[in-house]
């Protein structure tokens, strides 16, 4: 990885350092496109074929056309090129058919409206010139301002009623509701500044719950207690699981149960 992003800074940044310019003088272009290849390769399969992601499309791309122009007759850069090309291509044709498709009921449920803004999203992200997609864009932009405005103020509703609750499992359930509320807004509006807001400041209290749930964790596995330890750790799993693994407290592999 680090021969790959020193290759890719040498193309694009005016400062060269020194591990730059060591690795100019000891590779060739043939051997810096064959290291782009080789993580571009990884990548395509560990994140684009196996899991189907499609935010690091972009970057995975950039890999090979950068080794096309150390080596321009690097054939496995060129059919990789083309392997992201068609992925990229089938993605926005399948966002594009399921906005239209939102976009041409009458009447929409929540889920359908937040389905339809992520899937523009989604073909933004992947081709923000397409003429479908701008139009899309410019089309949905009040809806998606009128569901930003309403999901941050249920998640803030949330965090309000949390703070006032007495029991810790309905504050629990509270502040997930509102992680969860917060999250759908990020996935249409990600620069959105009080959404981000609010993340911050539930951060915290979510750590705080996770803590709650593993208080004397330490204590129980010092005296053999693995039965209640592993029950510990498995509420503590599960809070986390439904917050989608938000917490930076949890880390199971420091236990053995």
């Amino acid at each position: 990885m680090t021969v790959v992003a020193l290759a890719i800074s040498c193309n694009t940044a005016p400062a060269v350092s020194y591990e730059q310019d060591f690795l100019n003088k000891r590779l060739d272009d043939k051997a810096k496109a064959k290291a782009l290849v080789d993580v571009g390769t990884a990548s395509f399969n560990t994140l684009i074929k196996e899991k189907g992601e499609v935010d690091p499309v972009n970057l995975i791309r950039e890999y090979f056309q950068v080794a096309l122009k150390f080596d321009p007759n690097n054939e496995t850069a060129q059919k990789m090129l083309v392997a992201v090309e068609d992925f990229r291509n089938a993605k926005l044709r399948e966002s594009l058919a399921e906005a239209k498709r939102l976009m041409q009921k009458d009447t929409r449920k929540d889920d359908e409206v937040l389905n339809l803004l992520v899937s523009i999203n989604r073909a933004i992200l992947l081709d923000p010139k397409n003429p479908d997609v701008i139009k899309m864009k410019a089309d949905t932009e009040q809806i998606r301002k009128d569901l930003v405005k309403a999901k941050i103020a249920g998640a803030k509703a949330s965090i309000d009623k949390a703070s006032a609750a007495t029991k810790d499992t309905v504050r629990d359930e509270l502040l997930v509701s509102a992680w969860t509320t917060v999250g759908q807004v990020l996935r249409i509006a990600p620069d959105d500044a009080e959404a981000l807001k609010v993340k911050d400041s539930l951060s915290k209290q979510i750590d705080s719950m996770v803590d709650k749930r593993l208080a004397g964790l330490d204590k129980l596995l010092e005296t053999a207690k693995f039965t209640a330890a592993k029950t510990q750790i498995d509420s503590a799993d599960e809070l986390n699981i439904k917050l989608g693994g938000a917490s930076s407290v949890i880390q199971f592999d420091q236990h053995v149960v």
